[in-house]
C-alpha cells in the first residue's frame, strides 16, 4: 500500500478525536442526537484546524447505518466510503477549481435527486470563498430552501469574502487556532504510535512553528522523520526549516543588545557559511525582538519554551534592553525584510540592517540622554516664564495724528529702519531678539516663532507696552531696558487686551458673511497648529452668529461630542472674538436636528448688514480697531502687511490724540 502522510493517516474519524475544537464537536454531536440538523453550515477558520475533517465526521454521523449517531462506527460501507472519498451521496467539491457558474448549475441539477444509499446528500464545498459572484447568486435560493434530503457544508479560510446573504442562511462555526501545548502533546502521542523518536523540546518547536495549525505540525513532523535521524531533536527541526538555531539567534541578539557590531556581524557570517539565507535570518531576529518584548510583559508565555535552556538569557535581555529601543529595532527589521525581499544584494542589506540594529535607539548612553533631558527641563522651569516681551515691529508707518483711522490720507515718508540688532542666543533668563527681514523689523525669538505658526508658550505683554502710532517717530512705551527701538502700531496678544466685554445680545453677523468668516476661523486653527480642532470643525458649517452664541452643524454625529468639548469651544471662541470683538459660546448640533433648523431660521431673519459700532476707547487713550479699519494706502507697507497677515491672532490698538 502506498505511504500515507501523517496528517492523512491520523485524520480524526469521530467527534471525540477532533483536537482543539471541543465546543464545536460537542455542539454538532448533540445536534445529531437531538435531530436538530440545519440545512446549511459554514465552517470558517485558519488552515489546518479541522474544518473539512469535521464536515466528513458530520456526514458519517448522519448516514451511518447505526445512526443518526454522535459516534459513527467507521466500519460500515457508508462510513468507509465517506472516509476514503468514494461515497456517491457525499460530494466534496473544491471551489478553487470549480468556481464558475456552469459548475454551480451542474451541482444544483443533482440536488433534486434522492440519495442512493444514504439518508442525506451532503455537499461539502471547500474554499467556498473562491466561488464567483454569479455562482453565489445561483446557489442562494437553493441554499435557503434545499430539499429535505440535502445538507450543504461550506468551509473557508476567508469568511469575509463570502456574501452576507450566504452567511445569513448558514449556521456558522468559527474554528480557532490550536494552542501550542495541545499541539505539542498530540505530536508526542502520534510520534509514539508511529514509531518516531521525538524529543519534547523538538515537539515544542514544531508546535510553535505550526502557528496553530495541526495539519502543518503533522506535515513538519513527517518531513523531519524522513530525514533519516534516529531521533528528532531541535537541531533537526531547525535544519529542516532552514532557519537559524535559537542558540545562534540568542548570540546575535546579545551582541546587538550590547551594541557590538563586530560580534553581531561575525555571527551573521557564520550563518551565511551554514547556507542560511538573509531574509530568514532577519525574520528570526525579528522573532527574537518580539520574544524579548513578550518577556517584558509575560515571561510565562508558552511559545517562549522554544528557547529551552536559553530562556534565562532571554529574560536577562528583557531586563537590560529598553522597550523603546526594541520597538525601534522592530521597525528597522521590518524595513530590512522588505528590502531583502525586493532587492538583489540581500547579503549586503542584511549586514547593513545588523549595523543599524546595533545603533538603534541612539549612540549616546542612557545616562547622558537623561542628563540632557534634565537640563532642558530645568531650563524651561527656571527661565521659561521670565522672558521679557520686546517690541515686535519697528515703527515705519503711521497715519497723521489728526486723522482718525479710515480717513484717506497720504502717508508720510517712512522713517529709516533702525540698525539691525546683532544676533544673540537665548539664555536662561531672557528672550533673544534679532533682525528679521520678513517682518520688517526687530522681533523676539518667541514672537517670530509664533508668527510662523510655531505657537511658543510665553506670558502676555503688560498693559503698559501698548503702541502709539503717530505721524512722527515717538519714544516707545515702557518696555524692557534692553530695547530702545521706536515703535508704531504693534501686535498685541488677546491676553493683553482690556478685559473682554460681556456678551452683547444686539451683536450679530449677517448670514452672507458666515462662509468667509468660518473659513478664517479654520485657517487660523491650522496656522496655530491645532490640527485636531481644525479637522473636527473643518467639516462643519456656521449656521448662526448672534449675541453670545455661534451655532455650527455637522452631518457626522460622532463629531458633535468632540466639538462641544470645553477646550475645543474655548479655542474657537477666542478666534471668533479676535475677528469680531465679541465673546461667543460655540455650540455644535446635528445638521438635521431641530436646533439646526431653528438656527437657520433665525439667521434668515437677521438684517443683511451688521450695525455700525463705535469702537470703545480705553481710559488710557487706546482704541481697538479691526483690520478693515486700516486705510488702503497703508496696507501695502511691509510692516503693516505683516501685521494684517496675523490680525486673527492679535488685537490692534491705536492711540487717540486729543
Amino acid at each position: 500500500m502506498a505511504y500515507l502522510a501523517l496528517y492523512r493517516r491520523w485524520r480524526p474519524q469521530t467527534f471525540a478525536e477532533v483536537v482543539g475544537q471541543d465546543i464545536i464537536a460537542k455542539t454538532l454531536a448533540q445536534a445529531v442526537v437531538e435531530g436538530r440538523i440545519a440545512h446549511a453550515y459554514l465552517f470558517s477558520g485558519p488552515r489546518g484546524t479541522g474544518k473539512t475533517s469535521m464536515a466528513k465526521i458530520l456526514a458519517k454521523a448522519l448516514n451511518c447505518v447505526h445512526g443518526p449517531t454522535a459516534e459513527p462506527c467507521n466500519t460500515c460501507d457508508v462510513c468507509r466510503s465517506v472516509t476514503d472519498g468514494s461515497a456517491f451521496d457525499v460530494m466534496e467539491l473544491d471551489a478553487a477549481s470549480n468556481r464558475g457558474i456552469d459548475e454551480t448549475r451542474a451541482l444544483l441539477e443533482t440536488v433534486t435527486m434522492m440519495p442512493t444509499q444514504s439518508r442525506k446528500k451532503v455537499y461539502i464545498i471547500d474554499e467556498a470563498h473562491m466561488l464567483t459572484k454569479e455562482s453565489f447568486n445561483a446557489l442562494l435560493k437553493t441554499l435557503e430552501e434545499p430539499p429535505e434530503h440535502v445538507i450543504f457544508i461550506l468551509a473557508t479560510t476567508e469568511p469575509e469574502q463570502i456574501p452576507v446573504t450566504i452567511v445569513s442562511r448558514c449556521q456558522r462555526y468559527e474554528f480557532r487556532r490550536i494552542d501550542t501545548e495541545t499541539i505539542a502533546r498530540y505530536l508526542l502521542t502520534i510520534a509514539e504510535k508511529s514509531g518516531i523518536r521525538l524529543t519534547a523540546a523538538a515537539a515544542q518547536v514544531i508546535a510553535v512553528r505550526a502557528e496553530g495549525g495541526l495539519r502543518d505540525a503533522l506535515s513538519l513532523l513527517d518531513q523531519c522523520a524522513g530525514g533519516g535521524d534516529t531521533e528528532i531533536d531541535t537541531d533537526s527541526v531547525y535544519a529542516m526549516l532552514g532557519v537559524p538555531r535559537r542558540e545562534a539567534v540568542l548570540q546575535m541578539g546579545e551582541a546587538i543588545a550590547a551594541r557590538d557590531a563586530a560580534g553581531a556581524l561575525a555571527e551573521l557570517y557564520r550563518l551565511f557559511q551554514e547556507g542560511k539565507e538573509a531574509r530568514p535570518i532577519l525574520q528570526e531576529v525579528l522573532q527574537w525582538v518580539r520574544d524579548v518584548l513578550l518577556c517584558q510583559s509575560r515571561p510565562d508565555w508558552p511559545e517562549l519554551a522554544e528557547y529551552g535552556a536559553g530562556k534565562p538569557r532571554l529574560l536577562e535581555l528583557a531586563k537590560q534592553v529598553p522597550t523603546g529601543r526594541l520597538t525601534v529595532m522592530a521597525d528597522v527589521l521590518g524595513r530590512g525584510i522588505q528590502e531583502a525581499r525586493a532587492g538583489m544584494a540581500t547579503r549586503i542589506q542584511a549586514e547593513l540592517v545588523v549595523i543599524r540594529l546595533c545603533r538603534a535607539g541612539g549612540d549616546a548612553p542612557n545616562r547622558e540622554l537623561e542628563a540632557r533631558v534634565t537640563a532642558l527641563e530645568n531650563r524651561v522651569r527656571d527661565g521659561g516664564n521670565a522672558r521679557p516681551v520686546t517690541p515686535v515691529l519697528a515703527a515705519t508707518v503711521a497715519p497723521p495724528a489728526t486723522s482718525p483711522v479710515g480717513t484717506q490720507q497720504t502717508p508720510p515718508a517712512p522713517n529709516p529702519s533702525p540698525a539691525p540688532t546683532p544676533l544673540s542666543r537665548p539664555d536662561d533668563t531672557g528672550g533673544a531678539s534679532f533682525p528679521d527681514e520678513e517682518y520688517g523689523g526687530v522681533v523676539t525669538e518667541d514672537e517670530l516663532a509664533h508668527a510662523r505658526g510655531l505657537s511658543p508658550q510665553r506670558p502676555a505683554p503688560a498693559a503698559s507696552t501698548r503702541p502709539t502710532p503717530t505721524a512722527a517717530p515717538a519714544p516707545a512705551p515702557a518696555a524692557p531696558a534692553a530695547s530702545t527701538t521706536p515703535v508704531s502700531p504693534r501686535r498685541k496678544r488677546s491676553a493683553a487686551a482690556p478685559a473682554s466685554p460681556a456678551a452683547d445680545d444686539a451683536f450679530f453677523v449677517p448670514a452672507a458673511e458666515y462662509e468667509a468668516l468660518w473659513k478664517r476661523v479654520i485657517d487660523t486653527l491650522k496656522a496655530q497648529k491645532y490640527i485636531a480642532e481644525s479637522s473636527c470643525y473643518g467639516s462643519m458649517t456656521l449656521l448662526l452668529l448672534e449675541g453670545g452664541r455661534a451655532v455650527v452643524s455637522t452631518a457626522h454625529p460622532f463629531l458633535i461630542d468632540t466639538a462641544n468639548k470645553e477646550a475645543y469651544r474655548a479655542k474657537v471662541g477666542r478666534i471668533i472674538q479676535s475677528l469680531t470683538g465679541h465673546q461667543v459660546v460655540v455650540q455644535a448640533v446635528k445638521a438635521d436636528s431641530s436646533a439646526a433648523q431653528e438656527a437657520l431660521r433665525r439667521a434668515a431673519e437677521l438684517p443683511a448688514t451688521a450695525p455700525v459700532e463705535a469702537a470703545p476707547t480705553g481710559s488710557d487713550g487706546y482704541r481697538k480697531i479691526t483690520a478693515a479699519d486700516v486705510p488702503a494706502q497703508d496696507r501695502s507697507h511691509p510692516v503693516m502687511d505683516a501685521i494684517l497677515k496675523h490680525s486673527a491672532e492679535y488685537d490692534i490698538y491705536i492711540k487717540e490724540e486729543s
